[in-house]
């Protein structure tokens, strides 16, 4: 990346504009009360002034009203000895006396000031002064010295423009960090998208332990990142499973159909091998749409209590009729949110497994209960069990541990993308002798 792309970039990230507006919202805040403090202390002159003013105009007034007549006492007052300062203004805005060379003005209070091109004495940088219409026309302006509030107002403009230019100094300096910070983790991002774009999995963006947003939303990004490497590897299992699965009974049912003779009795071979394979591929198309999450949009409030003693009345029949003592000890009032289909068919495919791999007279038991925030479902029996090394690959697809048996291979890994459908776990315990199915699923409250 070229410094100028990098720079362009620098300024467009919106961590930097922001810590750019706090800055400056922090500089006119400050000028802000700049102004706050200059004109309050601009007010508390006006406000010492006032008395020593308004006396020595009232003694000008009580001598005379006019103009004219108050050019002698303007001129004694102006040659007196003392701070104050005179002008006298004639109605067409002459001055006609007075010692400071000034023009006429609206009445009312008057700031001085050297810098703003004003005529001042010697030594002097500000006067304040208030002046007054007369009642036959023109106008009188009395002032006295205020060098030493401009000296003030000066040292605090100083000491505000120093403190906030280095403050906005570091600001900007800082605002560019923070941006720059920030781009290279983006680019972090940017790169290991790029890496997983081009095939690698197994990327994962960096954690810089800050704990910040940005954490956050790597955090995130990882665990969607690992989802999509685990469905993405799951689709290819799959494909290399359905591949190989299918291609014997597909291969057995073209030969069936070539040699077979055109009668009833083949047909109906012909039509159960086809059953055989669309029952495959819907449990492989379920798995797929569990597995994809898209279910969750209909997930409602499930009684499971309900639920399961239905499903146990159903197999304690079925059990009796295979000659295997059946068992059920469901809790009350248990319920969560999820499918009531997919978890029937998570149960179902549980207790099947066990009903279909224990020999006549094996005790099975089904138990359903709520630990703390869970809710535990077992389905234990006292059957052959799996070795504790084949537990785990049980639950992968095609997966048939006893090839003897009938079935699709499906059945546990049904189990188990059910059970991470609702935010669970399943797990093959040994039950010693025999195996325990044990679900985990979180309850709602």
């Amino acid at each position: 990346m070229s410094r100028r792309i990098k720079r362009a970039r620098l300024v467009r990230m919106a961590s930097f504009r922001l810590a750019v507006l706090g800055t400056l919202l922090s500089t006119l805040a400050a000028m802000l009360a700049f102004a706050l403090i200059y004109n309050a202390t601009a007010s508390a002159a006006r406000h010492n002034l006032a008395p020593t003013l308004t006396q020595a105009r009232a003694a000008l007034l009580a001598q005379a009203a006019s103009a004219d007549a108050l050019q002698g006492p303007v001129t004694r007052a102006a040659q007196a000895p003392g701070t104050l300062f005179y002008a006298l203004f004639a109605p067409d805005g002459r001055e006609l006396a007075g010692n400071l060379p000034l023009r006429a003005a609206a009445p009312g209070w008057r700031v001085l000031n050297r810098w703003a091109g004003d005529q001042l004495p010697d030594g002097m940088q500000e006067i304040i002064g208030l002046e007054t219409a007369l009642a036959q026309g023109g106008s009188l302006f009395i002032g006295a010295d205020a060098s030493t509030l401009a000296a003030l107002n000066r040292r605090i403009a100083y000491i505000f423009a120093s403190v906030f230019g280095i403050a906005l100094g570091l600001g900007l300096l800082i605002s560019l960090v923070i941006a720059l910070f920030s781009l290279q983790r983006v680019q972090a991002i940017s790169r290991t998208s790029r890496e997983i774009i081009a095939g690698d999995l197994s990327r994962r963006v960096k954690l810089y332990g800050h704990d910040d947003e940005l954490d956050v939303l790597t955090a995130e990004v990882n665990t969607m990142l690992a989802t999509v490497e685990g469905l993405v590897l799951n689709a290819r299992h799959v494909t290399n499973a359905i591949a190989h699965d299918l291609r014997s009974p597909l291969a057995r049912l073209r030969n069936f159909l070539k040699t077979a003779p055109p009668d009833a009795a083949a047909l109906a071979e012909a039509t159960a091998r086809t059953e055989e394979i669309l029952k495959l591929f819907a449990a492989m198309l379920q798995i797929a749409e569990v597995e994809a999450g898209a279910v969750r949009g209909r997930f409602t409030l499930v009684d499971l209590t309900a639920l399961c003693l239905g499903l146990a009345e159903t197999y304690e029949n079925v059990a009796e009729d295979l000659g295997q003592d059946f068992q059920a000890e469901i809790a009350p009032g248990l319920a969560l949110r999820g499918d009531a289909k997919l978890l029937a068919q998570m149960l179902v495919n549980g207790i099947e497994n066990a009903l279909r791999h224990c020999p006549p007279g094996t005790a099975i038991t089904f138990r359903a209960q709520q630990q703390g925030s869970w809710i535990e479902i077992t389905i234990s029996d006292r059957g052959p069990g799996i070795p504790a090394a084949l537990r785990e690959a049980a639950f992968g697809p095609f997966v048939r541990l006893a090839p003897q048996t009938p079935g699709t291979g499906l059945g546990l890994s049904l189990v188990r993308a059910v059970a991470r459908l609702h935010e669970g776990e399943a797990a093959l315990l040994d039950h010693e002798p025999g195996l325990i199915l044990r679900l985990r699923l979180p309850a709602p409250f």
